[in-house]
């Protein structure tokens, strides 16, 4: 996940594109996450943090869908763990389009291959939610580096689609992902600014 929402375009024709407009509309509810909404506020937080979702990452992510934007993470791990639970409920997209810093490169959106199909960051940001299913994050360590706050994680992916034709992908293995994800603050929250030390191929389909 990078965390970051690296973008998928470069990897896309237009076919892909036009498969990952009917995957956006068809996303709602995934990751167990149904239509109830009691259900899933108190259901466990897919952020793993042993809490539940009503108790962790969802005043985040409702902060995050308002204009106003009160509630920001007050932590480099509060704003890691909604990142994630943004990515694995398929939902929330604007949490992870707020909690990214403005000098990440990956909000400059993205480009095709042959260079004709333009992508912005939120786009990119809806196909890795849509395209991807995300689970078990754990936190293997925290070091402080003077602003800069750095985790190290894992967690599991499975590839849902094919990046370039954007065919449904045949029993998807799950991958497990190791990076080190750096945080820092701006304007008043916690935001992603960086990964290092990714092991995802996106071009090949790694089994664990």
């Amino acid at each position: 996940m990078q965390l970051s929402a690296r973008p998928f375009t470069s990897f896309r024709t237009s076919a892909a594109i036009n498969r990952h407009r009917c995957v956006v509309v068809q996303a709602k509810g995934f990751g167990g996450f149904g239509a109830k909404k009691e259900s899933k506020a108190a259901a466990g937080c897919p952020c793993g943090s042993g809490a539940s979702y009503a108790a962790c990452c969802k005043k985040l992510h409702d902060s995050a869908n308002t204009d106003t934007y009160l509630i920001r993470p007050d932590s480099a791990e509060a704003c890691l763990r909604a990142r994630f639970s943004a990515y694995a409920m398929k939902q929330n997209w604007k949490t992870i389009v707020k909690t990214t810093a403005a000098d990440n490169p990956s909000r400059k959106g993205s480009l095709s291959e042959d260079g004709k199909i333009k992508t912005s960051f939120e786009q990119d940001v809806k196909v890795s939610q849509s395209w991807i299913d995300y689970k078990d994050l754990r936190i293997l360590g925290k070091r402080e580096q003077g602003a800069e706050v750095w985790y190290d994680i894992e967690y599991q992916i499975r590839q849902l689609y094919e990046l370039k034709t954007g065919e449904p992908i045949k029993n998807p293995p799950w991958q497990e992902i190791q990076e080190s994800s750096c945080f820092c603050v701006e304007d008043g929250g916690w935001v992603f600014k960086r990964s290092e030390k990714l092991n995802w191929d996106r071009n090949k389909l790694q089994k664990i």
